[in-house]
């Protein structure tokens, strides 16, 4: 498989403060951002908090799908000026949400351990129990003063975002949210689920529409020299 490239086409700012309302940047740069992750990511890939996030009700098991391939290399370039660079990764064959911000070179901020679908594999269907795989954004956020069986916060993703439309890949309700209880790995329907304390440290980091959260079966880094190359 090739390389898969994720440019983010913006204006990066390390010093300057956030604009008075960090989680709703500009228009332009989202729609800017957004249709180069998408676009490299398709072409280079071949009501209450309760209501409104994945049903609670068991689907019936769903065959995985193959994932033996070696994982392609993720590889970052930024150009321009952002005011928040920062980006999620999600590897889901080890289980963690890590947080990378951008001072110069890309950096590990935080890591923590998170549970994606049963069932392994990319999702395609309603139900299929599978966490979708690709690059997404934040449309909106939902916090509760009470503990619930979706902890006390949630973030909506946008899936199925263009890409999966494209593929003709259904479904919706993937949040990242927080929970009542212990979790396993891989035990959601589809969400990413965190421990309440751990999604508090990582929601206020994260603004709508802005910035991307990559979800992979397996993490693989670039060489420099590959990265430099793929990033001129």
């Amino acid at each position: 498989m090739g390389q898969h490239i994720f440019e983010v086409l913006a204006n990066l700012s390390l010093g300057r403060k956030p604009a008075a309302k960090p989680h709703k940047p500009r228009p332009g740069l989202f729609f800017l951002c957004s249709a180069f992750l998408f676009a490299a990511w398709f072409c280079l890939s071949n009501a209450p908090l309760a209501a409104a996030i994945e049903s609670p009700r068991k689907a019936s098991p769903v065959a995985p799908a193959s994932v033996d391939s070696p994982a392609p290399p993720l590889i970052y370039c930024f150009h321009g000026e952002v005011h928040n660079p920062r980006m999620v990764v999600v590897d889901k064959s080890r289980q963690r949400v890590m947080v990378f911000r951008y001072k110069g070179k890309m950096a590990l901020e935080y890591e923590f351990p998170a549970a994606s679908g049963e069932q392994k594999g990319r999702k395609s269907a309603s139900k299929d129990e599978r966490t979708p795989e690709g690059v997404y954004f934040i449309t909106h956020r939902y916090k509760d003063r009470k503990i619930t069986i979706f902890g006390d916060r949630a973030m909506h993703l946008n899936y199925p975002n263009p890409s999966d439309a494209l593929a003709g890949r259904k479904g919706d309700g993937i949040y990242i949210h927080g929970s009542n209880r212990r979790y396993k790995p891989r035990s959601t329907n589809g969400c990413l689920v965190m421990a309440n304390p751990d999604i508090r440290k990582v929601e206020p980091l994260l603004w709508e529409q802005n910035t991307p959260v990559i979800v992979v079966e397996r993490l693989a880094l670039p060489t420099l020299p590959d990265r430099d190359k793929a990033c001129e």
